[in-house]
């Protein structure tokens, strides 16, 4: 008997596949929609610390205006001018506290400095050109941007965008008359010499000038060693800098560039560290201690204890005074060091010490009147330095610069004359005894986390769908 052949409906005919083709496809789409939204999420960057940090309105000058008194090596700096042209020259004028030495210098910042003319300065002044710092001008936006490197100077800065190569000698004299006046200097672009303090500005808060900070300070290498059977990754201080750095601003205030990130962690998993722009850190407290004297030559080192709060502050990279809680110190009483205490909470800050006792950056240089003079303490860059190694030994004191390491006073007399021995250090303690605030995993002023909600029931669609797609291809074939 031959054999039958059956016969069969093509595919493309059989009732029901159109149906099952649009279900795959919704299904599809679905299932591509979630695979977007959840590749857009793992690619999505992390909240940066512009975004984070800048909480502040842009600090005003005379002629524009800046997004910070801080100029940090490696950091992104912006001026805002009413008008530039791109090819305008950005000029930062470094102006050492109280005329002390190094003397004045402007800095050019160019991309090619063989192109630049001969220095139009007096000998009172240095000329230098900077072409690392990739200067850029927008003239859509008024807005010149430029990057430092960690070896510039340091110190009390003025800035200026001047037309074509005009260099802005005039605003390296201290005591000029409305330097930044564009009748008597019509090159000027934008002129940055004393800033205007920003609406809501508690009094204690202002900063006035714009200071160009060192790279921050590590506390981690600063604090004394904790156990040294652990490997350095492991411990709380390994303590094996070799400096702690800081400026003075315009007014002799002591400004103090600090980097505790290694010491936080995530606030709600110890397992990570905690960094700008995330979720908040865990609180620590922080013992930090010197013996820095009161002046060069002398050897009582600085006592701030029961000195005002507001003469010891912190704010974040943006001059921004840190809301409670936020980095808070206060000095206490000690016979033989100064000693500060206070708790942290944020990886980056910059402390600000004032030398007034009136509480206020006005005050003249008599003893009587300051907590300390660091003036004569600044490097030729403008930086002030305090040595120390990792055997919690000092260095004396004879010349603010001396190689000699110390116990004691007593080792560094020269002749009749006997010098301080200068230490720095501290430490880093648990905060688990002091009230914590409630975990949060928003900061304020950040993007709402989707609730995931949505998603789940996309899938649930999707995963319908395909049952629908399964069981019409199985109940034709």
């Amino acid at each position: 008997m031959a054999a039958t052949r059956k016969e069969t409906t093509p595919v493309r005919e059989q009732p029901g596949y159109p149906i099952a083709v649009v279900a795959f496809v919704i299904a599809l789409s679905a299932l591509a929609g979630i695979a977007a939204r959840s590749q857009a999420s793992c690619n999505e960057p992390p909240p940066s610390s512009a975004t984070s940090v800048t909480l502040s309105p842009q600090f005003e000058g005379e002629l524009g205006g800046v997004e910070s008194p801080f100029l940090l090596p490696e950091k992104a700096f912006a001026i805002t001018a009413p008008q530039v042209d791109a090819n305008d020259t950005v000029s930062i004028v470094y102006l050492p506290t109280d005329a002390a030495l190094p003397k004045p210098a402007v800095v050019v910042l160019s991309k090619d400095c063989g192109r630049m003319p001969p220095p139009a300065c007096d000998d009172t002044v240095e000329t230098i050109c900077e072409k690392n710092a990739n200067p850029s001008i927008d003239a859509a936006t008024g807005i010149a941007k430029f990057t430092l490197n960690s070896t510039q100077r340091v110190g009390h800065v003025r800035l200026a965008i001047t037309s074509g190569h005009v260099l802005p000698c005039w605003l390296a004299v201290r005591d000029a008359v409305d330097p930044c006046n564009t009748t008597d200097h019509p090159s000027l672009h934008a002129c940055i010499v004393k800033l205007k303090t920003p609406p809501g500005t508690d009094a204690n808060d202002i900063i006035d000038t714009v200071t160009a900070l060192p790279k921050s300070n590590d506390f981690q290498t600063i604090c004394d060693p904790d156990d040294p059977s652990l490997p350095d990754k492991e411990r709380q201080c390994h303590g094996k800098g070799t400096y702690l750095s800081l400026v003075l601003d315009a007014h002799g205030d002591a400004l103090i560039p600090m980097d505790w990130s290694q010491l936080l962690r995530h606030k709600t998993d110890h397992s990570k560290p905690c960094t700008v722009g995330r979720e908040p850190c865990e609180r620590r407290d922080i013992v930090a201690r010197t013996t820095l004297p009161t002046k060069l030559g002398k050897k009582d080192p600085i006592n701030l204890a029961g000195a005002a709060e507001t003469l010891l502050q912190s704010f974040n990279q943006n001059g921004k005074s840190f809301g409670d809680p936020g980095p808070k110190f206060t000095a206490v009483e000690s016979a033989n060091e100064s000693v500060l205490e206070g708790t942290i909470d944020e990886p980056l800050s910059v402390l600000r010490i004032r030398h007034c006792r009136n509480a206020t950056s006005t005050c003249d240089w008599t003893a009587e009147n300051v907590y300390f003079d660091l003036r004569e303490r600044m490097d030729e860059k403008g930086l002030v330095v305090i040595r120390k190694n990792g055997k919690k030994d000092g260095y004396c004191d004879s010349n603010g610069h001396s190689t000699k390491a110390c116990k004691d006073h007593a080792e560094c007399k020269q002749g009749a004359t006997e010098f301080a021995c200068v230490r720095v250090g501290g430490e880093a303690l648990d905060s688990a005894s002091q009230p914590q605030p409630p975990p949060t995993t928003t900061l304020p002023g950040s993007p709402s986390q989707p609730s995931g909600d949505g998603s789940v029931a996309v899938w649930l669609v999707a995963l319908v769908l395909l049952g629908v797609v399964v069981w019409v291809l199985v109940k034709r074939s």
